[in-house]
């Protein structure tokens, strides 16, 4: 039978399934086997049902596990390569509810692909995580005065009011029922409390009781006012120890990637990184375009029939005088139209090369023809979008920026180089380079590109003594 994705709400049949295959890296996939274990002690996630899929044979080993309880998204953390697509479309099928994706960032940007194709809807990153390991278990560089303690039911207000405080600021969905989600771990000792030098709780450390091994330390939080003592890393440390002492082998966590303060605070204790984690939601992609147009149409209404001319209108930049008024906004168009060359078919940068003015035989610098002023284009030989570019090739863009600024920069009466791109007519990556002329003060900021458009083309050879000396200039900065 050919392999495919089957879902179930059956937690007890799931787990047989899929448990054996996720413990096998019990610290890569955390997130699911914790869901798991808390589903099989009755804890609630919220008000839906929990689902569950796995790849496989109907009568074969599962190779694949994705665990959700809405209303957070599924967790797409074992998901075998090329089953993106058909996860998609069995889910969509199914009218499962599936508000995002979370998981390793790899496999959430692959799902994410795969929904946004099936549904039409478009994804928002939403939280950017690191998940550590405790590898090298080393103490506070500076300890902090006071002591670690386990926390009791008396504690279990102050715990509630900071487990709220943390998903506010962390901006993370709180738990349905706080109480629900707190006391239990205060019941089973998995609370730890760091009390300051006078006894007066600080901080406070959350974690799991050890599945397959391990155990995963959080929610960490200390009150604003207690911040920058040094507390959080030994609220830390001693949870981290509580945990190696309840029989975990690994003791994990998850960061916020935007908190530095957080990932330096656990790569001193010893965590180690395991992998960078994303979570995603899906929504509407029109509802930008129709807020921009609900706004237009409530102002034009007040404003009786048109929107007033922008300031930039009284600017001495600006090329065009006389009586002019503003546009009304077209309806939205979506999906939008194919811009030229998509998917490098047709593509005039592929084919057409202009006046070339110099190439490392990845990139090209080139000149289409005489404009008002000197214009020229930055591409990658490959078809390429800016978003399309790796490491290497943004990195190389970087320098190739400057190396051409800098050169049409030198020559002589050039007051500024203005650096734009746009990319709505035309797929392949394209970089404009204006060169104002000194002097030409009306030709500053935004309104350049118009005034390119108006201004009678400079003269032949001087464009031709202007090219070579750009092309003299990039061979000497980059050979």
């Amino acid at each position: 039978m050919t392999a495919a994705w089957h879902l179930t709400d059956d937690l007890h049949d799931f787990g047989e399934r899929a448990e054996p295959l996720l413990a096998r890296d019990p610290v890569r996939h955390t997130q699911a086997l914790l869901i798991l274990a808390a589903l099989k002690q009755g804890r609630r996630f919220g008000e839906g049902a929990p689902y569950f899929a796995w790849w496989g044979d109907e009568n074969g080993e599962c190779l694949g596990a994705v665990v959700c309880t809405p209303p957070f998204p599924p967790v797409v953390g074992l998901v075998p390569e090329g089953s993106f697509q058909a996860l998609a479309e069995t889910l969509f099928a199914a009218g499962v509810p599936v508000s995002g994706a979370s998981g390793e960032i790899g496999q959430v940007q692959r799902f994410g692909r795969a929904w946004t194709s099936v549904t039409g809807l478009h994804q928002r990153l939403t939280a950017a995580q690191r998940l550590y390991s405790w590898a090298e278990p080393t103490p506070p560089a500076q300890p902090a005065p006071g002591r670690a303690r386990t926390a009791t039911i008396d504690d279990l207000d102050l715990l509630c009011g900071w487990w709220m405080a943390f998903a506010d600021e962390a901006d993370v969905r709180p738990p349905l029922d706080v109480t629900e989600t707190v006391r239990p771990l205060i019941d089973a000792a998995l609370m730890t409390i760091w009390e300051g030098g006078n006894g007066r709780p600080v901080s406070f450390a959350g974690r799991r009781a050890p599945e397959v091994g391990m155990s995963r330390i959080g929610p960490v939080y200390t009150p604003p006012g207690d911040r920058g003592r040094g507390y959080a890393s030994q609220v830390t440390w001693a949870a981290s120890h509580a945990a190696r002492a309840d029989g975990a082998e690994y003791v994990t966590l998850f960061t916020d990637l935007t908190n530095p303060t957080s990932n330096s605070i656990y790569r001193q204790l010893g965590y180690r990184p395991v992998f960078d984690a994303a979570m995603v939601g899906f929504e509407d992609g029109s509802a930008r375009v129709r807020s921009l147009l609900a706004r237009e149409r409530t102002a034009v209404e007040t404003l009786g029939g048109r929107l007033p001319l922008p300031d930039l209108a009284d600017w001495g930049t600006f090329p065009f005088e006389g009586s002019l008024q503003v546009k009304r906004l077209d309806a939205a168009v979506i999906p939008e139209p194919a811009r030229q060359g998509e998917g490098g078919v047709d593509c005039p940068p592929c084919t057409v090369s202009g006046r070339a003015v110099w190439t490392d035989g990845q990139w090209k610098l080139k000149a289409l023809r005489p404009d008002g002023v000197l214009a020229l284009l930055l591409e990658p030989l490959a078809h390429l979008d800016l978003t399309d570019l790796d490491a290497t090739q943004a990195a190389r863009l970087g320098v190739l920026t400057v190396a051409v600024a800098r050169a049409v920069e030198a020559l002589p009466g050039v007051g500024r180089v203005h650096v734009n791109r746009y990319g709505d007519g035309s797929e392949h990556l394209h970089i404009w380079f204006f060169a104002r002329p000194l002097g030409a003060l009306q030709l500053r900021g935004s309104c350049l590109p118009d005034w390119l458009d108006v201004l009678p083309p400079i003269d032949d050879a001087e464009w031709e003594r202007d090219l070579a000396s750009v092309a003299a200039g990039l061979a000497f900065e980059l050979g």
